[in-house]
């Protein structure tokens, strides 16, 4: 009867031992689901849910969020260190400073008579081109009259011994003697998105920023040689005169810093291009000489047509410059441009923008819409 009795207790003590272990996980993970994350925040230890926070697509989770922090440091790390392999310094010949003389004296000629260029102190930057010493160089408070010498990375020391100038642009092509350089590459600017990250390099500081869109002329009537759309950046504390330049995270250069705007690069490319291949002192825009409404911005009462650019006239009354492009090939005011080349003008291809993409003095063919009859009108660009 005692070892029934006995027997029965220790059985009723391990029931209510494992029901109380059990209780116990039980209350820990309905605390921790319905309590400690309702109360607290903690994005560092577990998942950071953006779906009640209007980000698209829905039920956005992001796991592990401490760890997308970091790897996105070292990204911007990694970016920027490979980005400014293609960055040289310039400066005048006689900014150096002698070591023996002007640092140590006379009397201790530590470095013999060797110079010095401080790369906080340069006068403007460049991007690597070519493998063979041709930079691109930002020409803002330059004189490029003077004898000049360039200092890569890597702290070789090059002159230049040969300059091409871009008429009315603050950008030259300048070669390195002896340089055997990382060429840079070049991101489309039509390809970006608002919103998107980017990193400005400069030689005092590195920063990443984000895209917030392209300045738009908000002229109704256009010019089709006003070829570029600054970007805006959510970076607005920079002075005028800073020596920036962008890069998105595959390392590929942007836009460069000018007065206070942000011009992409790659709307620059027939500069380059027209001078690496003519071998010119002074290389010209491409110009066709047309003023003009983009009809996929616009709405029109009874008008039929919503995309080409409408040759029209400007505040001073002119449709077709004398003697352009367009006036040489016969393009008269009420013209609509539906087409360079194979390219649709659209709201995605502005007649500006498109132009861009051709070195002055090519021959290109227009498709225009003249009294409802479509027609192909062959221009060839000025210089």
């Amino acid at each position: 009867m005692k070892k029934n009795f006995f027997t029965n207790n220790l059985v009723l003590v391990l029931i209510l031992l494992i029901l109380s272990i059990i209780s116990g996980f039980l209350g820990a993970i309905l605390t921790r689901t319905y309590i400690i994350d309702d109360l607290y925040f903690n994005p560092f230890s577990s998942e950071l849910n953006l779906s009640g926070y209007n980000y698209n697509p829905a039920n956005l989770v992001i796991r592990d969020p401490k760890k997308v922090v970091v790897s996105q440091d070292v990204k911007i790390a990694e970016t920027a260190n490979n980005a400014k392999k293609h960055i040289i310094h310039l400066f005048y010949k006689e900014d150096a400073i002698n070591l023996e003389t002007e640092v140590f004296g006379t009397s201790t000629p530590v470095f013999s008579s060797a110079d010095l260029y401080s790369l906080a102190n340069s006068r403007s930057s460049a991007l690597s081109l070519t493998s063979d010493g041709w930079v691109l160089a930002k020409t803002q408070g330059l004189d490029l009259s003077r004898d000049l010498v360039a200092v890569d990375l890597e702290k070789n020391i090059y002159e230049v011994d040969q300059s091409l100038t871009f008429v009315d642009e603050p950008l030259a092509l300048l070669h390195l003697y002896q340089a055997s350089l990382s060429p840079v590459s070049f991101s489309d600017s039509q390809d970006l998105i608002s919103g998107q990250s980017l990193l400005l390099l400069g030689k005092d500081r590195q920063m990443l920023t984000y895209l917030l869109g392209k300045e738009r002329d908000s002229n109704f009537v256009k010019s089709s040689d006003n070829l570029f759309s600054p970007l805006i950046l959510s970076t607005s504390d920079l002075e005028s005169g800073s020596d920036y330049w962008l890069f998105d995270f595959q390392g590929e250069a942007i836009a460069f810093f000018n007065q206070a705007k942000w011009l992409p690069l790659d709307k620059y490319s027939f500069f380059w291009r027209n001078a690496l291949s003519s071998g010119e002192d002074e290389v010209s825009a491409p110009v066709l000489g047309v003023n003009y409404i983009n009809l996929s911005k616009v709405a029109i009462t009874d008008f039929k047509q919503s995309s080409g650019a409408l040759i029209y006239p400007n505040q001073k009354g002119v449709a077709v410059q004398a003697e352009s492009a367009a006036d040489l090939a016969g393009l008269q005011a009420g013209d609509i441009i539906r087409a360079v080349g194979s390219l649709e003008l659209n709201a995605d291809n502005d007649l500006a923008e498109v132009l861009s993409n051709y070195l002055a003095g090519e021959t290109l063919d227009l498709t225009i819409l003249r009294d409802n009859a479509l027609m192909i009108i062959t221009v060839n660009l000025n210089k």
